[in-house]
């Protein structure tokens, strides 16, 4: 699957040609977002923490998924009913061949993201695979929306890291 930034604000999920869905940032450097999924759903990822280490995925005003964030670098993403209630994890994995995985309770690999820097408008599009046994998951879509959310979020926090101490 692809993942094309289309603005500072705005990714495109495309499976082949077709469009999947849409995450959209409230603002450019906002971790609030919109998922505006093909079939009309629209989830929405609000920060409930104070120090911003946890997120709540809705739907229609009902918490899905949580995402807290470990101190260690890695995310711990729960997901509720109506989706089956799993303990998935989220980490960054390699340094010169960077990727970021979701990990299930298990630690199987269940989907890989990829960045790919564009030069051409100075983006990062994503590159998504995920594991037969996260396909055939309820939700999964949303859960490799999501990856792709805590990877971009992760790149940004790194970037303004790395711009912070030059």
């Amino acid at each position: 699957m692809k993942v094309i930034t289309e603005d500072s604000r705005t990714l495109s999920f495309y499976d082949s040609e077709k469009l999947l869905c849409k995450l959209i940032h409230s603002r450019s450097y906002s971790s609030n977002a919109e998922i505006a999924m093909e079939n009309g759903e629209i989830y929405r990822i609000e920060s409930a923490g104070f120090w911003k280490n946890l997120f709540e995925v809705k739907c229609q005003g009902k918490v899905v998924v949580t995402l807290r964030k470990k101190w260690t670098g890695k995310t711990v993403l729960t997901t509720h009913p109506p989706l089956v209630s799993n303990v998935y994890s989220f980490e960054h994995r390699g340094l010169f061949n960077s990727r970021y995985v979701l990990f299930d309770k298990d630690e199987r690999e269940m989907a890989v993201v990829r960045s790919k820097f564009r030069w051409k408008g100075l983006r990062v599009d994503f590159e998504t695979e995920a594991s037969d046994s996260l396909r055939r998951r309820e939700g999964y879509l949303l859960l490799l929306v999501l990856t792709t959310y805590l990877a971009r979020l992760m790149i940004r926090q790194h970037s303004s890291g790395v711009a912070a101490a030059t």
